[in-house]
């Protein structure tokens, strides 16, 4: 397994929020004590205390319908977006301050070099936008992540290449499960735009069921 791939990596998504101020700022201690308690007691009973400890906090954006006057500082984004323009264009359904909390899980012993799990959050608590995770707290055997070395015993098994291969980590809306997906890049030395990839099947990261890829 030496030369197979031992790390991957998913960027988290998010939510577009047409606010009329915001700011990023990479200081969680910026968000109020009730949000901060929110935001990591929701964090462990969604993905469990084991992994809970395992995350990092990257960043996090604080949108408003008012100036943010006492958190203001060299981290607010104005110099870009012009501010006459979006007070025109806000959206006010939300229950302002609204936060957003970008945390990853870094797990390298099984593979996982970052995996982005964004949260969005109301200043009454309610979550606008949950982050792409197996919900583990409604697991009665409590399943763990199958290490990417699985994934790879495979590979070897099926005799697959390691030249131009990667292993990507995808998440199914549908199903609200994580996927080892080793790929190869079948055109490594085109410069074009177009991308051509064979992915070789897909690894349920909590069962280790293989679905097979009809990839022709």
């Amino acid at each position: 397994m030496e030369n197979y791939p031992k790390l991957a990596s998913k960027t988290g998504t998010y939510e577009h929020i047409e606010s009329c101020y915001f700011m990023q700022s990479g200081d969680f201690d910026l968000f109020p004590k009730n949000i901060k308690d929110s935001i990591e007691l929701y964090y462990e009973k969604r993905i469990g205390k084991e992994y809970s400890k395992r995350l990092k906090f990257d960043f996090g954006y604080i949108h408003s319908d008012k100036p943010i006057q006492d958190l203001r500082n060299k981290t607010l984004i104005d110099s870009i977006f012009d501010y006459e323009e979006r007070l025109k264009n806000c959206d006010t359904t939300y229950n302002y301050p609204v936060y957003t909390s970008a945390y990853s899980l870094i797990m390298e012993e099984i593979g996982i070099k970052k995996l982005g799990l964004n949260l969005v959050i109301d200043s009454k608590g309610k979550i606008i936008k949950d982050f792409q995770f197996p919900h583990l707290e409604q697991s009665a055997n409590q399943q763990k992540i199958i290490s990417i070395d699985s994934v790879n015993s495979i590979l070897i098994k099926r005799r697959i290449s390691n030249e131009h291969l990667y292993i990507d980590i995808d998440y199914d809306n549908e199903t609200g499960l994580l996927f080892w997906e080793p790929k190869t890049d079948l055109h490594p030395n085109d410069r074009s735009c177009l991308i051509m990839l064979k992915t070789h099947f897909s690894m349920n990261m909590l069962t280790g069921e293989i679905i097979e890829i009809n990839d022709k």
